[in-house]
């Protein structure tokens, strides 16, 4: 089976009227960046077009030249927080030809990147009901992207080393919420442990029971 390297454009699927992509990216990361701030502050709901405008420093009619709603902008940092993850995972890992190294790099990549990005993913957890069902749909899409190719990742492992991994498919969506759970749940599981040694904690413990020893 080929591998899967790209997923789709994280900017796609939202109608802009500014040609050039790397303005598009530029200006919506801004927009989201500031958005998040205020989420935060305000919550999703209380939230005003305005207030993201303000904290983005971007003018009202710049911000809409970008997206049309303030529903836009919530499937925005879906998109593109979850397009970091698999791009992150892909460019340190593809090269790696040994699957238990491969993994290895992929889930301490996906912590790596979770940590750098606490508030983003707490505030997704927490905000997630409130994404159009359409929009839930493509960002679902964008999950299992990753979820495969940690499934990929497995496949190579069983093959290579005759390790019997009795459900794929389980182990993989394990991997994924594990790490993310462990992240959001750091101070509670390890309130006097850094980061690094958070890592390395759920690396030994989440995977002992699937690598081959």
């Amino acid at each position: 089976m080929e591998s899967k390297k790209e997923i789709s454009s994280p900017n796609a699927d939202i109608p802009t009227k500014i040609k050039s992509q790397e303005l598009i990216d530029d200006k919506r990361q801004q927009i989201i960046k500031g958005a998040v701030l205020v989420f935060k502050e305000k919550g999703y709901h209380k939230t005003t077009v305005r207030d993201i405008a303000k904290a983005a420093e971007i003018s009202m009619g710049s911000l809409y030249d970008y997206i049309n709603s303030k529903e836009d902008i919530l499937f925005l940092f879906y998109k593109i927080f979850i397009f970091t993850y698999y791009q992150e995972v892909i460019s340190k890992t593809s090269a790696i030809s040994n699957p238990v190294d491969r993994l290895k790099v992929a889930y301490k990549t996906l912590l790596e990147v979770g940590f750098s990005l606490e508030d983003e993913i707490l505030f997704g957890w927490t905000e997630a009901k409130n994404m159009k069902k359409s929009h839930l749909q493509e960002v679902t899409k964008l999950e299992l992207d990753l979820i495969d190719y940690f499934k990929e990742i497995l496949n190579d492992i069983t093959s290579q080393f005759e390790v019997d991994i009795e459900d794929i498919n389980i182990t993989a969506n394990f991997l994924i919420y594990s790490a993310t759970f462990g992240i959001l749940r750091r101070w509670a599981l390890r309130p006097h442990h850094s980061k690094k040694e958070l890592i390395d904690y759920l690396m030994n413990t989440q995977l002992q029971n699937i690598l081959p020893h």
